[in-house]
């Protein structure tokens, strides 16, 4: 079959044929920075050699460098007073054809000159049928012009493969258009023998070129690498900072609580002493809640809070924020004007989550006014919403600032600001849980030095179901069925005070300190339950535990863990220590006296 027959088999046009779009949707492989170097000084060495040597070499670093089955260099030439390429080097399973020519019209390589561009073609033999006529049949062909003098394209570089085990990426452009220097060079010299020195001279010169942008270039990929790693390290660290940090808030507060269960038990009464213990019991659960969004701060930004949705009057949780929040006012000497509506504005919202938003508010607008300043807190009904604007006098946002005062670590630079310290979290905090409500929230100040103001906007319930007054705490009844309990903790107040709690509830329980004590207690007293910190020192709970069960026996006992950390993994490697339960300080002390109640029932209580 002729030239002319092929040409009419065409079967696609030509835009079918080029795919150089899918170089940059395909997995690129990690650049061979060496081999590629090693490469381009192996070719510089050879330039002295004869021109047609250089080509052949040149085609054999392309085809090992990028993998392919066949690769080759084309140059344009006239022959019969026509244009026809003329294939001066080839390698690979395509070495067969070399001296072949193929018309310029009918050559993928003039696309490629007349587009003066990179392309990948797709079984061009579609489209150019001459290419059926050669063998092995051509897969995927990846062409680089090169060129001369004043830019002019002469020729082509190329790389094909033959079958699906091998398909380009953009690394190999990478990889080929550092080559075509060389083609372009090679050219010249075989092209214009007579000015060979001076080639040489100029391609040394591209060469060191090349190799100072190829050391440049290794030298950004290596820095960026660094850069990668030192941010990796910085967000481990402060993941680790959050942990523990969560860690050691917890611990004051196991005590806290239970001593407020102790005064609980021992009756301790009057109308002063309950609104006391109301107010500091409910800024231990507010605490605790805290922590464990600083625990895991990105939990907030994608949501991962769970709202505890009731219907209430706003005004209930407004007077709630504000009694947290006025000791904190007053100690600044701020004056505090709350305003709100006649009538009742009843919204459905997590009511500790939504008082944690104004009270962060109302402390926010506290820290960042000098003393003596005056604070502004209104509620009012508009279009349909509940809007809640905070005000002050304070220090005021900068407007480069106001579009990033709710990003997470964001803090103003301002002296105020930085002496009050913080870890930028509170204002993204509260947006994030208005978003979760269904709200907005906004920041408006007219600069530093002129106050700012805060305004949330929450939609209402439905008129048909009216609001209602969060149920009021009552005092548990406590379950007195007496057990032996030996609590472990090296926190000896922690420890001391929940034995005493248990042992208001009518249990037998003794407080030790360390793993060896807790061992030594345990094969004494033989306790029923027993209540385990993971931090001991020298002998961590983890160990105690497994000691418990393997060398005392104690496989009936109830082991529960006590702990600061909450992470998933805390929780497996504290079950494969032999742990009934897993809980995180500040124990909830109903909850414990239900996990005793129904210790003896089966299924009673799922682990935790």
């Amino acid at each position: 079959m002729d030239s002319s027959e092929a040409v009419s088999q065409a079967r696609c046009n030509l835009e079918s044929v080029i795919a150089t779009a899918e170089l940059h949707r395909r997995a690129t492989r990690a650049p061979d920075h060496e081999a590629l170097n090693r490469s381009l000084i192996s070719l510089a060495q050879a330039m002295a050699r004869p021109p047609r040597d250089i080509l052949q070499k040149l085609v054999d670093s392309a085809l090992d460098l990028c993998q392919a089955h066949s690769a080759g260099v084309s140059l344009l030439e006239s022959e019969d007073g026509r244009e026809v390429f003329r294939w001066h080097a080839i390698a690979g399973q395509f070495a067969h054809h070399l001296w072949g020519t193929m018309p310029r019209e009918h050559s993928p390589c003039g696309t490629v000159l007349d587009r003066d561009a990179v392309l990948l073609m797709e079984h061009p033999d579609r489209y150019f049928s001459p290419l059926l006529e050669v063998a092995p049949r051509i897969l995927e062909a990846l062409l680089i012009p090169f060129h001369v003098g004043g830019g002019q394209a002469v020729g082509t570089l190329w790389v094909l493969s033959h079958d699906e085990s091998r398909r380009f990426d953009a690394e190999d452009v990478r990889v080929i258009t550092s080559l075509g220097d060389f083609a372009a060079a090679a050219y010249q010299a075989l092209s214009s023998s007579g000015a060979l020195k001076a080639t040489h001279a100029e391609l040394a010169q591209a060469h060191a070129a090349l190799l100072a942008s190829h050391a440049h270039l290794s030298e950004q990929i290596a820095e960026r690498e660094q850069a990668e790693r030192a941010l990796r390290e910085a967000d481990s660290r402060k993941d680790e900072f959050l942990a523990i940090l969560a860690h050691e808030l917890r611990n004051p507060l196991a005590p806290i609580r239970n001593s407020l269960e102790i005064v609980r038990e021992a009756n301790y009464t009057g109308e002063t002493a309950g609104q006391a213990y109301n107010v500091v019991e409910r800024q231990v659960r507010h605490l605790v809640r805290l922590v464990d969004d600083l625990l895991d701060a990105s939990r907030v930004t994608r949501g991962k809070i769970n709202l505890q949705k009731e219907p209430v009057d706003l005004a209930i949780v407004v007077a709630r924020a504000v009694e947290s929040s006025r000791p904190f006012l007053d100690s600044r000497n701020h004056t505090l004007e709350v305003a709100l509506p006649e009538a009742a504005l009843p919204v459905e919202v997590d009511l500790v989550r939504l008082e944690q938003v104004l009270i962060n508010l109302l402390n926010n607008a506290a820290k960042y006014t000098p003393a003596g300043g005056h604070v502004w807190l209104t509620v009012e009904k508009e279009a349909g919403q509940a809007v809640i604007r905070v005000r002050d006098t304070g220090i005021g946002i900068p407007p480069e600032m106001l579009p990033k005062v709710f990003d997470l670590f964001s803090q103003l630079d301002h002296t105020l600001a930085r002496a009050e310290g913080g870890l930028g979290i509170g204002l993204t905090l509260v947006r994030r849980l208005v978003q979760m409500h269904g709200g907005t929230v906004d920041a408006f100040s007219e600069g530093t030095g002129r106050g700012s103001e805060i305004v949330v906007r929450l939609p209402l319930r439905g008129e048909e179901r009216p609001a209602a007054e969060p149920e009021k705490r009552a005092g548990t009844a406590i379950c007195r069925s007496s057990r032996r309990i030996l609590v472990v903790d090296d926190d000896e107040d922690s420890a001391d005070s929940l034995a005493l709690l248990l042992r208001l509830s009518g249990n037998d329980a003794h407080a030790v300190y360390s793993g060896v004590q807790a061992l030594a207690a345990a094969e004494e007293g033989r306790p029923e339950v027993v209540l385990l910190d993971l931090g001991l020192p020298e002998m961590d709970g983890l160990e105690v535990c497994r000691r418990l069960r393997q060398e005392l026996g104690l496989n009936e006992a109830l082991v529960i863990a006590m702990t600061g950390y909450a992470q998933e993994e805390d929780k497996r490697r504290s079950r494969e220590a032999g742990f009934d339960h897993h809980l995180v300080k500040p124990i909830d002390p109903e909850f414990l006296r239900r996990l005793l109640a129904a210790a003896g029932s089966a299924g009673a209580l799922a682990p935790s």
